[in-house]
């Protein structure tokens, strides 16, 4: 007999770069890189759009800009990474309990029932 599901992994897809692209207000559709080491290092996030231009992460920002013309590069910028996580978490956990943090992209939920009321504006902040 299958087991009711009791977890929700969370891991956020190109964190650090949907970051960037919501702090400077940026389309989602926009190539973007982070960079470590300023604007000239290596590539340490990228969105999905800079990613199927060819952009990867470990890639050198040289290469990347070569892959895709018109890649918006962006220094890293911990604190609106951990700003961003603490905002997600707080909204996601009103919904369901949070258990785990792994890192600033990563936690888990334990799934216990909730008041229908409690979750469902939080639903609608998703």
């Amino acid at each position: 007999m299958p087991q009711p599901l009791r977890w929700i992994y969370l891991d956020a897809d190109s964190f650090f770069a949907s970051c960037e692209l919501a702090r400077r207000g940026h389309p989602i559709a926009t190539p973007l890189a982070v960079a470590s080491g300023g604007t000239g290092g290596s590539v340490i996030a990228c969105s999905s759009a800079a990613k199927s231009k060819g952009v990867h992460r470990g890639q050198k920002i040289r290469e990347g800009r070569l892959a895709c013309p018109g890649l918006v590069v962006v220094p890293q910028h911990p604190p609106t990474y951990v700003s961003f996580h603490k905002r997600m978490l707080a909204v996601a956990d009103e919904v369901v309990p949070l258990r785990h943090t792994f890192s600033v992209d990563e936690a888990a939920f334990e799934l216990l029932p909730v008041p229908f009321s409690r979750s469902w504006s939080a639903w609608a902040r998703l």
